[in-house]
């Protein structure tokens, strides 16, 4: 009898997931950064509008 779990799930040639994990990690850094340099201008811009007021 085949001894299984339901953890080892064959995804297709191997390293493709861990090149689309890393694809997708590389993505979310370059996103949060530039969403971080964004908010850090929107912050500034509304820091000195409130000053001025």
């Amino acid at each position: 009898m085949k001894n299984f779990t339901p953890l080892t799930i064959n995804n297709g040639p191997r390293g493709t997931t861990t090149l689309g994990c890393l694809i997708f990690l590389i993505l979310a850094g370059v996103l949060a950064y530039g969403g971080f340099k964004i908010g850090e201008a929107y912050w500034n811009y509304f820091e000195v509008r409130y000053k001025v007021w």
